[in-house]
């Protein structure tokens, strides 16, 4: 390998690592953020209004009145609360943890880690196939280059 060859190599193995680089900068810092917010931005429902739809009878809903337990229960004579209440109150408590901005954040933060571990490598997948389709055209250029330069001394 003389000098020249060595050069070109070493300018494709170049390119090769900068581009790999940049692009997962470029994917870490910009673009997985982003999708991980439109992600979140698009699973994250209503739970509430989801909650009345399916919950709420179609007749009440269409009158606009509200369903409460106030309208069942008379709060001034139940006093105690059922076991079954009181048992998942105390599960609900012990599973409480963490601050609630802790919680704020953790969907977005959960989101970007799975995205970072996924879709980072698929990418540099697809970046490394180019490259191999880019080496693959400039080997058969240069070994058809050489065979017709070859058939052409004999």
């Amino acid at each position: 390998m003389d000098q020249t060859e060595f050069r070109r190599v070493i300018t494709v193995l170049f390119a090769n690592v900068l581009a790999r680089v940049c692009i997962q900068f470029a994917l870490t810092l910009f673009c997985i953020p982003y999708i991980a917010m439109g992600i979140k931005t698009f699973l994250t429902v209503d739970m509430d209004g989801f909650w009345e739809y399916w919950t709420k009878p179609k007749a009440l809903r269409q009158m606009g009145e509200e369903l409460t337990l106030d309208y069942y229960v008379d709060w001034n004579e139940t006093d105690y609360p059922s076991p079954r209440r009181t048992f998942f109150s105390n599960i609900m408590r012990s599973l409480n943890f963490g601050s609630e901005e802790f919680w704020e954040r953790f969907p977005l933060t959960f989101l970007t880690i799975i995205l970072g571990l996924v879709i980072v490598p698929l990418i540099m997948y697809a970046v490394d196939d180019v490259f191999h389709l880019v080496a693959d055209k400039k080997a058969k250029k240069v070994t058809g280059s050489r065979k017709s330069t070859r058939s052409s001394v004999r």
